[in-house]
C-alpha cells in the first residue's frame, strides 16, 4: 500500500499578497528612513524614463518627464496601494512634487508607472544630462 504525503494544515498556507502599484524611483535617497519599509525591493527592476532631472538647494532630485528627452535611470518597484498616501507625504515634504503616471522602459518594454514629478520649477536647477 502506497503511503500518502501528509498535507500541511491550512494554517501554514498563505495566499500570495495582492499585486502592488508599480512606482518608478529615480532617486534612491527619496524614500530612505521610515519610508523604506513601504517599498518591495524584492520585485525591483532596472528601468528608465525620458525627461530632465532637477535639483533643489537641499540636494533633492526631481524628474520632469519630456518625450524624447535624455534617459533618467532608476528602478520600478512594487508598492502596496495603501502605502501610496504615506509616500506622497514623504515625497512632497521637500518640494513641489506631485504623483502622476509616466511612461517607463523596463527590459525594452514600455509600461506606465507612478512617479513623483516636478510641479513648479522655482528653486530648482537643471542637472546636466549624462551622455547617451
Amino acid at each position: 500500500m502506497a503511503r500518502r504525503k501528509p498535507t500541511p494544515p491550512a494554517l501554514f498556507t498563505e495566499p500570495a499578497p495582492p499585486p502592488g502599484t508599480l512606482v518608478f524611483v529615480y532617486d534612491r535617497r527619496q524614500f530612505t528612513g521610515a519610508a523604506e519599509g513601504w517599498i518591495n525591493h524584492n520585485r525591483e527592476r532596472p528601468a528608465f524614463a525620458r525627461g530632465k532631472l532637477y535639483r533643489n538647494s537641499k540636494g533633492q532630485l526631481a524628474l520632469r518627464p519630456v518625450a524624447g528627452g535624455p534617459e533618467v535611470r532608476g528602478a520600478v518597484v512594487e508598492v502596496a496601494p495603501e502605502a501610496l498616501a504615506v509616500l506622497d507625504f514623504v515625497a512632497r515634504a521637500g518640494g513641489s512634487l506631485r504623483r502622476e503616471r509616466i511612461a517607463v522602459s523596463v527590459n525594452l518594454h514600455m509600461l506606465e508607472a507612478e512617479a513623483w514629478v516636478l510641479g513648479e520649477e522655482t528653486g530648482w536647477r537643471v542637472v546636466r544630462a549624462a551622455r547617451r
